[in-house]
């Protein structure tokens, strides 16, 4: 895989991602408050990956993939709590 067709895989991925979150976001009235997590960990994911796409500093690309990790944490433990 070349270049070019890497850069088409990841932009492939940052749409998946970005529908992704569309319909998380969408679902938010069935999943609650875990709809708005789980949306916004597939926004920061596409925003990593077009970070790494366009070459950018390595720490800016780590400081999202660490709020992808929040996120995803802060919806387990949303998952995990007291039901009502």
């Amino acid at each position: 895989m070349n270049e070019d067709q890497f850069g088409t895989f990841l932009s492939v991925i940052s749409w998946v991602c970005a529908v992704g979150a569309v319909i998380n976001i969408l679902m938010v009235k069935k999943r609650g408050l875990s709809g708005y997590f789980m949306g916004g960990s597939f926004l920061c994911l596409g925003g990593a990956l077009t970070l790494y796409k366009i070459h950018a500093p390595t720490y800016q690309v780590a400081i999202v993939g660490a709020l992808v990790v929040l996120l995803l944490i802060a919806d387990l433990i949303y998952r995990g709590g007291p039901r009502k």
